[in-house]
């Protein structure tokens, strides 16, 4: 892995040594020149630090790229001033506490980045470690995974705006259900447009991902023009651009846990889960599938 890159603004030369021996430890490397993960930039203590940032990034053009000022009074005003433009303040030039806040803020950039825009949920880079983190523990982790089915030509038909809603309901119904049932060790993601992901524990699972797509079932009405419910299916463009039925969005569920010793990696969670995505698929209307079986590619 590639080290992230800090770019030092307004600092001397003798600082580089001493920045790069620290930034080692934190897994960063000093960049003579931007582009750069994130900058530090020195202030002189008394100084117009809004205007320095205002002036740091009008002439560099960085935008988008954080910056962490330094070397400032420990002073409130300081710590507002820096906090107009910049992303963190760190009174004096202390090569270490500079270099820790720079590795904080690059690891809230990265974070951050992997959050769903619209349900605020965090990505795939979040549970893939709390997979990897709980995986160990053999009988404890179920991993659900809840996919809208018919969702792109719902989108067609109803547009983007009430498809977001119907995304948002779907996070709504989960951490209801959650809220409810209080399982143990439980984690919601949003992965991609319509696919969320729960994990908790093994003993509770179960009634939590029925519950939601029984939810789901009950209170679909409102997403629909009452021609179309009544009905049961609309029509829409499908994948080859000709006019087909479809029937009416569903809520699928996968569920698989790790009480199978054949289950020891994230990796093997996701194929298990894909396997029941396509048997679930060939099914009618919202269902929740499990995964019973206890061995999978042990021979």
């Amino acid at each position: 892995m590639l080290s992230r890159r800090v770019y030092l603004h307004n600092f001397g030369p003798d600082w580089q040594a001493r920045f790069s021996a620290v930034c080692a430890t934190q897994g960063l490397c000093v960049a003579d020149e931007p582009p750069a993960d994130v900058v530090v930039l020195r202030v002189d203590a008394g100084s117009d630090i809004a205007r320095a940032l205002d002036t740091f990034i009008a002439e560099s053009g960085l935008l988008h790229t954080p910056v962490v000022v330094a070397g400032g009074s420990d002073e409130p005003a300081a710590y507002n001033a820096a906090s107009g433009r910049g992303q963190a303040y760190v009174p004096g030039c202390d090569a270490e506490n500079i270099v820790a806040t720079a590795r904080m803020v690059l690891d809230t950039v990265h974070a951050y980045a992997a959050v769903n825009p619209l349900t605020g949920l965090p990505g795939s880079p979040a549970l893939q470690r709390e997979i990897a983190a709980r995986l160990p523990q053999r009988g404890t982790l179920a991993v659900i995974q809840f996919d809208l089915d018919n969702f792109k030509p719902y989108n067609d038909i109803y547009g983007y705006q009430q498809g977001d809603e119907m995304i948002l309901w779907v996070k709504e119904l989960i951490e209801q259900a959650v809220a409810r049932h209080q399982p143990e060790h439980w984690f919601i993601a949003h992965i991609g447009g319509d696919d969320f992901f729960l994990t908790t524990a093994v003993s509770s699972a179960g009634i939590v991902g029925t519950e939601v797509v029984e939810n789901f079932e009950q209170g679909k009405e409102l997403f629909f023009r009452e021609e179309h419910f009544r009905d049961g299916h609309f029509r829409a463009l499908n994948r080859a651009g000709e006019y087909d039925i479809f029937e009416l969005t569903t809520l699928t569920a996968m569920m698989v846990t790790n009480e199978a010793e054949d289950i020891t990696h994230p990796g093997h969670i996701a194929a298990v889960l894909a396997e029941l995505k396509a048997y679930a698929k060939a099914m009618s209307g919202s269902n929740f599938v499990c995964d019973r079986r206890r061995e999978h590619w042990m021979t």
